[in-house]
């Protein structure tokens, strides 16, 4: 058996509600799920910050659809998972190292970034969403 984090659509009250589910896989294909969508959690700050990164890599992959008779795992609606988050509001990019702050920018994305998280979430780059 393995489990994952993955985007979990449902219907509730007529309307379609997304969350992050556990969802475990048994070897011979059948899925079961955690009943409530997950928080990010940990013993330690580095646990939390693990757990969260874990749950955005389900941004790459299928979903957990609950609102079909029969709910399965499925690709995303719409042709497929949103590759990046869009960050409206950022104007200001600082890179800090342990060794302290090493770059930063500012008033340079006036209509935000998009942030690509790219293999399996070991890389994340960052585009203006306009080039300044």
């Amino acid at each position: 058996m393995t489990w994952d984090y993955l985007f979990a659509r449902e219907i509730r009250d007529g309307k379609e509600r997304w969350s992050i589910r556990e969802v475990h896989i048994d070897d011979d294909g059948s899925i079961s799920w955690i009943a409530e969508a997950c928080d990010p959690g940990g013993d330690t700050a580095q646990e939390l910050a693990t757990d969260l990164s874990r749950m955005l890599l389900a941004i790459e992959k299928p979903i957990l659809d609950l609102a079909q008779d029969e709910p399965k795992i499925v690709a995303m609606p719409d042709g497929g998972a949103p590759a990046h988050a869009v960050l409206e509001n950022i104007s200001r990019i600082t890179v800090v190292t342990s060794k302290g702050k090493a770059f930063e920018k500012y008033n340079l994305f006036s209509d935000g970034v998009e942030l690509h998280l790219q293999d399996e979430g070991r890389t994340l780059k960052v585009f203006p969403r306009r080039e300044p």
